[in-house]
């Protein structure tokens, strides 16, 4: 498996996660779809500006106790996985960078030695 593989695993669930969670939250709480997915992105990436707030109408605590383990283990499970996509996505760009200094200092060293090699060439 590789790293762009996990990516992909982990970006697909993270979408499907929060495109799911935002259509139970659209029946609950009778937002909007696209204000429900605005929701879980800014929960489940920790932004939380505060304006959509789950669990805030007609006593939904008490009277709906269903609801309120899904939002519970939603969020739970939901930074899990956005917070692992956004990991293996910083940890590609660091490798990727990780490579690319690698590669120039290889050259560098080739470059260096190809000089040098021209060096002892023309003094023979």
């Amino acid at each position: 498996v590789t790293h762009l593989d996990l990516i992909l695993i982990a970006s697909g669930a993270g979408t499907f996660l929060m495109a799911s969670g935002a259509y139970v939250f659209h029946r609950y709480e009778k937002w909007t779809y696209f204000d429900s997915l605005y929701y879980c992105f800014t929960t489940l990436t920790t932004i939380g500006f505060g304006d959509y707030v789950a669990l805030q109408k007609d006593g939904a605590l008490q009277s709906t106790p269903e609801y309120v383990a899904f939002a519970l283990i939603f969020i739970l499970f939901g930074l899990t996985v956005i917070s692992a996509a956004m990991n293996l996505l910083v940890l590609r760009f660091l490798t990727m960078n990780t490579e690319d200094e690698k590669r120039d200092e290889e050259e560098a060293v080739l470059a260096a030695r190809g000089t040098l090699q021209n060096f002892k060439n023309a003094q023979i």
